[in-house]
């Protein structure tokens, strides 16, 4: 019937749209088996992350990850629990309620003793792990509380909240400090350096911002984000910075603020970051996606990472950088490297 209706031209016309729609569902299938199957197949030279294997899973909360300086305690954030682990125990030690709304954030200090969480009820509490108790719950933002770090000496909490500030906390007397910026936008990220001598901040401007930390001045403003960037990372050697929003990863040179590495096509709908320890490779994640592997010499893509959840969340690897471990829907898993046992 159709064949009467159309002339010659448009039925040629129709074949050779059929054929193209054809073509193009068989790209995208070999593209998509490309990004996800084959990549470690293709991969020249062969990557690491290609035969990491998942070795056991930690049941508790992974939403947000810390882990000690030793390697020794684990902790996991949940919607209101604290689940902390005693490595490589694979069984909780214990767990830690008494919040009253979601966790957002968490902060773990490098002696393993003391445990911060940033919070939806726009507080902060502050653990004391070897006595399991709350010390303080500290009260001074007005909105949630999205990013805290604490400072390498263990003396200073900072804080980031929506309500547009960057707080500072005595960590000992959990008495605040001072407002260390005002800003124009809700802060929804924060990152500091190893030495302490450089914060970084981002908000909903689509910008990230370095300070120098010491001074309390801001040092630049970096620009070219299409969103709002919700994850960044600094690495082991305080050289580069990654930033994250959910189509676009970027690398900078933390000292000179350039741009490194630009990274897209993808959508990580809650972005986390994470460099590896020999700051060769960036690890990308954040929603039911597998991770991505990025080189940071070529720019390309040498691993993915799939998880049994089918779900890619925060990131950590052991100080040592022999384990990585990731959140699940169901727990924290923990990988190894070829080799490792």
């Amino acid at each position: 019937m159709l064949d009467k209706l159309l002339g010659k031209r448009q039925r040629q016309l129709l074949q050779i749209l059929a054929v193209l729609s054809f073509l193009g569902g068989l790209g995208l299938l070999v593209l998509s088996n490309y990004r996800t199957t084959n990549i470690c197949q293709l991969s020249n030279p062969h990557s690491p992350y290609c035969d990491l294997k998942a070795s056991q899973l930690l049941p508790g909360g992974s939403e947000a990850i810390a882990i000690s300086a030793d390697g020794q305690t684990l902790v996991g954030a949940g919607e209101k629990m604290l689940t902390v682990w005693h490595l490589p125990h694979p069984q909780p030690q214990f767990t830690l309620q008494g919040q009253s709304k979601n966790i957002y954030s968490i902060a773990l200090s490098a002696d393993g003793q003391t445990l911060v969480s940033g919070n939806l009820d726009k507080t902060i509490k502050v653990w004391n792990l070897a006595t399991r108790k709350l010390k303080f719950t500290l009260k001074g933002h007005s909105e949630v509380v999205n990013g805290v770090v604490i400072t390498p000496d263990q003396q200073t909490l900072v804080s980031a909240s929506s309500d547009k500030t960057i707080k500072l906390w005595n960590l000992m007397t959990g008495q605040l400090i001072r407002t260390f910026a005002q800003t124009s936008d809700a802060v929804i990220a924060l990152a500091l350096s190893p030495d302490g001598q450089t914060l970084v901040s981002s908000d909903w401007s689509n910008d990230v911002t370095i300070w120098d930390f010491a001074k309390g001045q801001k040092r630049q403003t970096l620009n070219g984000h299409y969103g709002p960037v919700s994850a960044l990372t600094i690495s082991r050697d305080g050289r580069l910075l990654a930033s994250g929003s959910a189509k676009q990863v970027k690398v900078w040179n933390l000292a000179t603020g350039k741009a490194v590495q630009s990274f897209g096509s993808f959508y990580f709908p809650q972005i986390t970051l994470v460099f590896s320890p020999d700051q060769k490779s960036l690890l990308v994640g954040g929603g039911y996606k597998p991770y991505r592997v990025w080189n940071l010499a070529t720019g390309d893509i040498e691993a993915t990472i799939d998880t049994e959840s089918n779900w890619s969340g925060a990131m950590v690897f052991s100080p040592d950088g022999k384990i990585l471990m990731s959140g699940t829907q169901n727990g924290i898993m923990v990988w190894q490297f070829a080799g490792q046992h």
